[in-house]
């Protein structure tokens, strides 16, 4: 009799293929600045990708590209400081970075003289990082350096940093999208008829930004543009300014633009009275604005150190204007420090809380020697609102317009003034005065 046979089935599964996917990012050559085809374009996976890109700044520029995010680039499809030479002291570098948690850093080593440099990074979704390294490394010469950076809806963090701008023209543009994003751009001494246009969207979210000038124009000419867009969310805004706009013949601009869109904002303009310190020479302009929007802000324009003024000389306008929009927000001036003020051109601010009970301020003050024009108007807005204002001539002969007098008014609503100097100033619609 046979030997009974035990009965066998085969059992069908799905095997687990996660660990075999192996990242693929792609680096090709191709021709965007019209030299042939030595530019350089990646495109990315989901995986977490790090790019590098080393540039000599004399022709060659060394990539490495770790493909699936695990701190080095010594995989199987990872590149590992490749040399791609270009051409015509010219190259243009487009990356498409996908899904993942992705990095890109382009190192510039050496400065770049009468050359190109363009890096167009979509860093796609994923909490992301993108820097530009060039501090201290200077674009001359007619130079061309154009930077355009898109996020996606998570959080995306952005750097630039720049060394000079001389007979040159950059421009630094960071679309970060939806998410809790950073964005930080600093340029040296812009200058030489030099242009530089630095544009932040940040979009929705609690966002940060800090932009870093330290001249414009200050032995020659030279332009300089800020803009910084958020949108609703908790948003903070710093803008430092640490050196002259113009040199006391030619004239030069610096022209800032700040809409912090919905939510309680904050909006901070640092000019330095120490160091170089901040100045604008003679038929020259700094501008800067910020909205609030809806939302408790603050915004605020102050001096800062200890010692020295901030210059205005014959000619030249310092133009602030600050509007808080609807909401309970902090609105100041403060150079109010003793010689906070060195005045013989223009100071132009407009403090303005708009909708809701304000805190708006105006300190000021001017050196014994200042012969210069304040045109200066501080409102509450509608709502109950509080005004500081206050200013010390300190034996210094400076003129009012255009009413001859600092402009105070409350607006509607029960509003209270403390008023440092009633002489200079002409104060409406106020129900209390301290």
């Amino acid at each position: 009799m046979a030997s009974p046979r035990t009965a066998t089935r085969a059992r069908l599964g799905l095997e687990c293929l996660q660990a075999r996917v192996v990242p693929a990012v792609v680096v090709s050559k191709f021709d965007s600045d019209g030299d042939g085809a030595d530019d350089i374009r990646i495109i990315g996976d989901a995986a977490r990708n790090v790019v590098v890109v080393n540039d000599d700044g004399a022709g060659s520029l060394a990539l490495s590209v770790d493909a699936n995010g695990d701190g080095d680039f010594t995989d199987a499809k990872d590149t590992n400081g490749k040399v791609y030479a270009y051409t015509g002291n010219s190259v243009a570098i487009t990356a498409a970075l996908g899904a993942g948690n992705d990095l890109f850093v382009y190192n510039l080593q050496n400065n770049v003289a009468a050359g190109s440099r363009w890096l167009a990074v979509g860093l796609g979704e994923g909490t992301n990082r993108f820097a530009l390294n060039a501090a201290g490394k200077n674009f001359a010469g007619g130079s061309l350096l154009d930077v355009d950076v898109t996020g996606g809806t998570a959080r995306d963090v952005a750097t630039a940093a720049v060394g000079q701008v001389s007979a040159s023209l950059a421009s630094v543009r960071f679309g970060l999208g939806a998410g809790n994003d950073t964005a930080t751009v600093a340029f040296g001494n812009i200058d030489q008829a030099a242009s530089v246009d630095v544009a932040a969207d940040l979009g929705e979210g609690f966002n940060a930004a800090t932009v870093d000038l330290l001249g414009v124009g200050k032995f020659d000419r030279a332009n300089a543009t800020v803009s910084v867009a958020t949108g609703a969310g908790a948003d903070n805004v710093a803008l430092n300014l640490h050196d002259d706009v113009g040199n006391g013949m030619f004239a030069s601009a610096l022209l800032v633009n700040v809409d912090l869109g919905g939510g309680n904002d904050v909006f901070v303009a640092g000019l330095d009275y120490e160091g170089s310190n901040f100045r604008v020479d003679n038929n020259s302009v700094a501008a800067i604005g910020a909205r609030g929007g809806a939302g408790n802000d603050q915004l605020v324009v102050r001096g800062v150190g200890a010692s020295n003024s901030v210059r205005i000389d014959q000619g030249g306008l310092l133009d602030i204007n600050l509007r808080g929009g609807a909401g309970n927000d902090g609105v100041r001036v403060n150079l109010g420090k003793p010689d906070a003020l060195f005045l013989e051109g223009t100071l132009r601010a407009v403090v303005d809380g708009g909708a809701g009970d304000d805190n708006v301020t105006g300190l000021f003050a001017n050196t014994g020697t200042s012969t210069g024009r304040y045109d200066v108007a501080v409102l509450g807005g509608t709502g109950n609102d509080t005004a500081t204002f206050a200013l010390a001539n300190n034996g210094g002969t400076p003129t009012f317009g255009p009413l001859g007098k600092v402009v105070l008014n409350g607006g509607s609503g029960s509003d209270t003034l403390t008023n440092g100097n009633p002489a200079v100033s002409l104060a409406a619609d106020f129900e209390a005065l301290l």
